[in-house]
């Protein structure tokens, strides 16, 4: 064995001997060598990163707080508010107007939620047409009718997207109606799917389901076997919901807002004056951070891309919730109050982007009747602009009357609040 061999073996505790023996007490030397590492170093738990969903970061808040520092801007004698910008809006249609429908092209798999309608008895294109169209005005869908295309491009409150086309039937004298699902729940499309069905096979639209409240008081077979909540469930519940919403992830603040909504939702959740109450005095961190979100402003140009119109109308809905239980509570009033400006400014501003969000035109609307039924100091600043704020409502109402059926209810009911507290 040489020197250099030797200085080796020193440095590694190996023996190059070749023997079973010595393999063996190799081994163990490696063994002791790995596990010892363990002891050195600190081991972190990979966390995951949805790095296509990160938070997009608005490059128009600057113009937003300037609009705030100035809320108001005197025009022709009268106080008139400075709402931010609003990009040019979509020609609303007031029907579905199809010249052509042709025969599907060669190879093409029509989908399996595909009905054909004959056409007999005074049935034509324009009468399917104009059922399809009320059918999507009284469910509240909103709908897109491309100019010479027999299509329309739909899509629900909950963001499920989905395609009528209308084709020539195999069989003489009929229009096959192709329902393609895009994306989003299966279930909500099954939904979708049958209402239209029953348009045209039971010549009636039905209504949007409402969700029901479980009445725990006329379940009396259960008598003592009813589990109460937990005490403390909600706080805990609220704990979470606030550090996820904190969070910098997309998906993490988004299942946060749907948490706090089904919390506090009184439609169908007995919690949600508790959890309502509880933001307002404990959590009010979550309460201003829906504030902030609402008064955003998206800096997307793809159309495609409905990211931030779906956390803006989950925030809008959590502050309907709250506002819904709340609005005649001290603490909801005073922290409306401190805020006031830029909230108004955001809800107008929704309102006056009915054609292209009318979901989230619905929801503030209902926030903004329910602000000034119980302030005073909302009705105050809505008189000073009492024109700016009844020329985004009548024309929500113009629009519902087109297409909307909810738009136009809930813009009908704050132009009444408006005329009685005005």
């Amino acid at each position: 064995m040489n020197t250099r061999q030797t200085e080796k073996e020193a440095k590694t505790g190996e023996n190059n001997d070749d023997s079973p023996d010595n393999r063996n007490t190799n081994k163990k030397i490696m063994d002791e060598r790995f596990f010892s590492s363990f002891s050195h170093t600190k081991i972190e738990e990979a966390q995951p990163v949805f790095t296509s969903m990160m938070t997009k970061t608005q490059n128009k808040e600057e113009v937003v707080n300037q609009n705030i520092d100035r809320p108001y801007s005197p025009k022709d004698g009268k106080q008139r508010l400075l709402v931010p910008d609003v990009p040019q809006m979509p020609i609303v249609a007031h029907e579905w107007y199809v010249a052509l429908v042709l025969q599907p092209s060669y190879g093409y798999r029509m989908a399996r939620t595909t009905f054909s309608v004959s056409l007999t008895d005074g049935t034509t294109v324009e009468t399917i047409t104009e059922k399809i169209f009320n059918s999507n005005k009284e469910r509240s869908i909103h709908a897109e009718y491309p100019d010479d295309e027999a299509l329309a491009k739909c899509k629900t409150r909950s963001f499920l997207k989905f395609h009528i086309r209308l084709f020539q039937g195999s069989e003489k004298d009929t229009v096959a109606i192709e329902v393609q699902r895009r994306s989003g729940c299966s279930l909500a499309f099954k939904e979708e799917y049958q209402a239209l069905l029953q348009v045209f096979k039971g010549d009636s639209i039905p209504q949007v389901p409402m969700r029901k409240k479980l009445d725990l008081s006329k379940l009396n077979c259960l008598e003592k076997d009813l589990i109460p909540l937990p005490e403390g469930a909600i706080e805990d519940s609220l704990e979470i919901s606030l550090k996820h919403l904190s969070s910098d992830m997309y998906d993490a603040r988004m299942f946060a807002l749907e948490d706090l909504i089904a919390s506090t939702d009184s439609e169908s959740c007995d919690i949600s004056p508790k959890a309502c109450q509880l933001i307002l005095s404990k959590y009010i961190d979550i309460f201003l951070i829906v504030i902030d979100l609402i008064c955003k402003i998206e800096d997307a140009d793809d159309d495609e891309d409905d990211s931030f119109e779906r956390f803006h109308c989950l925030a809008l809905t959590l502050l309907r919730n709250i506002s819904l239980n709340s609005s005649t509570d001290e603490k909801f009033i005073a922290f409306v109050s401190l805020s006031q400006d830029k909230l108004l400014q955001s809800l107008i501003r929704d309102i006056k982007m009915a054609p292209k969000y009318p979901w989230n035109a619905c929801l503030a609307t209902k926030c903004l009747s329910q602000i000034c039924v119980n302030s005073p100091q909302a009705v105050s600043r809505i008189t000073e602009v009492e024109d700016t704020v009844r020329e985004a409502l009548v024309d929500a109402k113009k629009m519902g009357e087109k297409c909307h059926q909810s738009l136009e209810q809930e813009s009908n009911i704050a132009l009444g609040i408006m005329n009685a507290a005005l």
